[in-house]
């Protein structure tokens, strides 16, 4: 009996056992493929740093060329990561992409040291590149910004002796597009100006290299200045160039060094190194003074004793204080600085007028706006046109006049058209459908552009709206919209008078608290 129970309880133990083993057994998982995934790359990952650790010793021991071979090698793994990254863990994403710039990082320097400076170059700006648009460990980036700097700097001292001035020779000023539609729009103005004081040829960009421009580079499509603007009549103002022309036909025959740079961030340097130039001097240029335009006189001063054929700008959009713009009253807000009331005070200065008269719009764009004119019966009857801003402008809804709300848009576009007793209202916009659907269902005589039948770019379309609304007998726009701006520079320029343009409006109530703290801006 004492036998018989000792084994009972064994077995109700072994009994125990398996019953645990089973349930255990059936609320067991095998390993989901993220699982797997993530243990894959997670070895590589320790492969790559072990390939990094070896090269950098290598690197140390001066045996440069097994250094560059490890470290290449880990550069190459760490930008092997699933077309996904969202399949493997944020932890692991950040571990490769810091790998990743880490090594192009040392490669930028193993390079440097063996004077490869055109390679240094490429991995300092692939890891600046790459540090910008990750998640990384901010000392990398600092060392490559450093680095580039004192590269770039090097390299220009090192070649200035070998300039040449040529006081006969032709001097080119060049810039590249940085912001949307009517920011190049202002961008080249600028650049017009300056080419003008500084008595040297302007070097004419595609608008394409523009970051509006993006979904054109995709599908290659190129559109140049010319493509807006009379470049026939510019060139009666200022010597210009296109900047495909300049590459094959001028900067073949420069001498070394044959650029002064000034640009606002080193890692750009190599947007203009691209064109074949050679810096022979460069300065870096602080956001504070990018953010304050030069008066003429002072631009002259600045870059006019420049005597390098090429001079090269990377801050275009506020490089020359042409005049006033606007002003309106504001009060202080929670976010933005709102205005309260407008009033279109549009005071150019001399340069800037004369700038206007000698920008003329292309063929092109002329003839279909014309066409549209026609077509809607706007040519021979007053009209108002309106410019709603929507898509971008949606992330400054707090400043009510970016985003006026659709009922406050029909009642102030009827308000004005009753005022100017016109019958007809032209509609640009780049509102959705269902916003415009209602717009013209509350106010049946508006009427827009028909892009499908127009037969010319999207940008370009944008432009012929810009043509249309010009020549209107009213105008009313969104203040913080460049967009608007360039139509009330043409309206200027065509003799309208300063009160037939007007923008949205968005009154404070009276009983806010701010609605009596207003004072004049600009």
């Amino acid at each position: 009996l004492v036998k018989m129970k000792v084994w009972m309880e064994r077995w109700n133990v072994l009994m125990s056992f398996l019953v645990l083993s089973l349930v255990v057994a059936s609320n067991q998982v095998g390993p989901t493929p993220q699982t797997v995934l993530e243990e894959r790359y997670g070895n590589r990952l320790e492969l790559a740093i072990k390939c990094l650790e070896h090269g950098i010793q290598l690197f140390r021991s001066r045996q440069h060329q097994l250094a560059r071979r490890y470290i290449q090698t880990c550069h190459r793994m760490s930008q092997d990561l699933p077309t996904d990254e969202r399949s493997i863990s944020a932890r692991l994403s950040f571990a490769y992409n810091n790998i990743r710039i880490q090594s192009a990082m040392y490669l930028g320097i193993l390079f440097e040291s063996t004077r490869t400076d055109s390679m240094a170059r490429n991995y300092y700006m692939s890891a600046l590149r790459l540090a910008k648009d990750k998640n990384s460990i901010p000392t990398f980036a600092h060392v490559c910004r450093e680095n580039l700097r004192s590269l770039l700097e090097r390299k220009a001292r090192n070649n200035y002796h070998h300039h040449a001035d040529d006081s006969s020779s032709e001097r080119f000023l060049v810039f590249r597009f940085w912001a949307g539609l009517s920011n190049r729009r202002q961008e080249l103005i600028g650049m017009i100006g300056a080419a003008r004081i500084l008595n040297r040829t302007l070097v004419l960009p595609d608008m394409v290299e523009g970051r509006w421009m993006a979904k054109h580079r995709e599908n290659r499509m190129r559109e140049g200045v010319d493509h807006f603007h009379d470049l026939q009549v510019l060139s009666r103002y200022i010597r210009v160039i296109d900047q495909s022309r300049f590459v094959k036909e001028v900067v073949p025959k420069l001498t070394s060094a044959n650029t002064e740079l000034h640009v606002r961030d080193y890692a750009y340097s190599g947007q203009f190194a691209s064109l074949g130039l050679s810096y022979g001097t460069l300065s870096y240029v602080a956001a504070d003074q990018i953010q304050s335009p030069r008066p003429p006189k002072e631009l002259k001063g600045d870059l006019g004793q420049s005597n390098f054929p090429v001079l090269a700008i990377d801050f275009s959009y506020r490089l020359l204080d042409l005049g006033n713009a606007g002003e309106f009253e504001f009060f202080n807000g929670t976010a933005e600085w709102t205005p309260r009331k407008i009033d279109v005070k549009f005071t150019p200065s001399d340069l800037y007028v004369d700038i206007l008269k000698n920008l003329h719009f292309s063929e092109q764009i002329m003839n279909a706006g014309k066409a549209v004119m026609l077509e809607n019966d706007l040519h021979d009857n007053p009209f108002l046109a309106v410019h709603l801003r929507r898509n971008d402008m949606a992330y400054w809804k707090n400043r009510q006049h970016s985003w006026p709300e659709t009922d406050d848009v029909i009642a102030q576009i009827r308000s004005l058209a009753r005022t100017g007793n016109v019958s007809r209202v032209f509609l640009a916009t780049d509102a959705e459908e269902e916003e415009v659907f209602r717009i013209q269902h509350s106010l049946p005589q508006v009427v827009r552009l028909d892009q499908a039948r127009m037969g010319i770019g999207e940008a370009q379309l944008a432009i012929v709206d810009q043509f249309v609304c010009s020549h209107s007998a009213f105008f009313l726009g969104n203040f913080w919209s460049t967009f608007s701006w360039a139509i009330v520079e043409e309206r200027y320029k065509l003799g309208h008078a300063t009160h037939t343009n007007q923008f949205f409006q968005a009154p404070l109530p009276q009983d806010h608290p701010l609605a009596n703290a207003t004072r004049v801006l600009r």
